[in-house]
């Protein structure tokens, strides 16, 4: 897993029903991950209608910033003024961890990327939610709320064991949890 070449899925913002799934194997090896980190992969997500909503208004909500363009991105995909990156409702797997109380192996539900690239996030826990998390990578400061909240799954939670093993009920429950 460790050297497996991740995939991205970018695609044209005038016409983005016009997209490649690009693979980044210039993306290895990944770097060093920060204070109050997490290393998040996409798991399980949800694809809807409302995924074109975000291409749509992409450019108006400033939602193709939320996850930039790699930079190991090859050319003609390396053009953030043409392309970019979308995002969906669903878990993610923990697979770093620079946040004590949130070790490799747990999962988180969000707004993530499609594709198997690996995403460095800077989190701050809740104040006073225990299981939630919120994104302070400066880079996503500008959408709603709602976007830079994450509920944290440990893997000795109930859900953490049917989060990993991608049941039919965490489908399900990736599309409906908004």
């Amino acid at each position: 897993m460790a050297d497996e070449i991740p995939t991205v899925q970018i695609l044209d913002k005038e016409n983005y029903f016009s997209q490649a799934l690009v693979p980044l194997p210039n993306a290895l090896p990944y770097a060093p991950l920060p204070p109050s980190s997490l290393r998040l992969r996409t798991s399980v997500l949800s694809l809807t209608v409302n995924n074109f909503t975000y291409a749509a208004l992409g450019t108006v909500l400033k939602w193709w910033d939320v996850h930039p363009l790699p930079p190991s991105t090859p050319a003609p995909y390396n053009d953030s003024a043409k392309y970019g990156r979308i995002s969906a409702w669903g878990y993610a797997e923990v697979l770093d961890s620079t946040v004590p109380s949130i070790p490799a192996g747990s999962h988180v539900w969000g707004y993530v990327p499609l594709g198997t690239l690996p995403e460095d996030l800077s989190v701050k826990l809740h104040p006073e939610i225990s299981d939630q998390i919120f994104v302070t990578s400066a880079h996503r400061q500008h959408v709603m709320p709602i976007y830079n909240r994450y509920f944290v799954y440990l893997p000795s939670t109930p859900r953490g064991p049917e989060i990993a093993q991608k049941t039919a009920g965490v489908a399900y429950d990736a599309a409906l949890r908004v």
